[in-house]
């Protein structure tokens, strides 16, 4: 059978439904974006990475952890590194990290493993909460930026996700500092005032499990 429109009893005309109206989609929830934290680029597990460095010539410089330690009831974390390069150098920093910054409190050439967690001299601030595009603070001699949190650097190591610290020193000279989550400094480019390149660092490899081994001689 055929099926006729309804019709309007005052008119006559047939009647015609109102459209149904489309439902308005569910917003899709913005992701949480996580702030960053001073212990994610402090490299505080890491144990070992090695560099290559310029400064003209090229120098292989290996990273030892010799030392960490953690206080659960203030979240301070201290770690101690030492730095050895194939020119026969060797320099241990004492790294300090609280909700606030990251400090490196004490550096020194030094042969003999020691534990110097607790020295103290020279403080200088290596990166400052919050960890944000335009974060600045002062350095010894000049003064330190973040200028990205989102630069992604090519290096021997790989390409690595980085946040960049611009540091301009009162003589002209410009630092570029690159620290990687997780694993702490990646790379460092030295300049000068005419922007000619001084000095670099760059990672080339990390390992978990090696840890430095020191041969000390007696002589009685």
């Amino acid at each position: 059978p055929n099926v006729l429109p309804s019709q309007s009893q005052e008119t006559g005309e047939p009647q015609t439904q109102a459209p149904t109206p489309a439902q308005t989609p569910a917003a899709t929830p913005t992701p949480t974006v996580e702030p960053f934290t001073i212990d994610d680029f402090l490299g505080y597990d890491q144990q070992y990475i090695s560099f290559t460095q310029s400064s003209p010539e090229q120098v292989l410089e290996e990273t030892y952890l010799e030392y960490n330690d953690s206080d659960t009831s203030t979240g301070k974390k201290r770690l101690q590194r030492r730095s050895i390069n194939s020119e026969g150098g060797s320099v241990v920093e004492v790294l300090v990290a609280d909700d606030t910054s990251l400090q490196r409190t004490y550096q020194t050439s030094a042969g003999y493993t020691l534990n110097m967690l607790d020295r103290k001299e020279n403080p200088k601030v290596l990166r400052q909460m919050p960890i944000t595009v335009g974060q600045s603070w002062d350095i010894p001699s000049g003064k330190s930026v973040i200028t990205s949190t989102s630069m992604t650097l090519d290096v021997p190591l790989g390409y690595v996700d980085t946040i960049e610290v611009t540091s301009t020193l009162d003589n002209g000279e410009k630092h570029l500092t690159y620290f990687s989550k997780g694993l702490g400094l990646i790379a460092e480019y030295h300049y000068d005032q005419s922007g000619a390149l001084l000095f670099s660092r760059k990672a080339t490899a990390t390992e978990q499990t090696k840890a430095f081994m020191q041969k000390i001689r007696f002589f009685y």
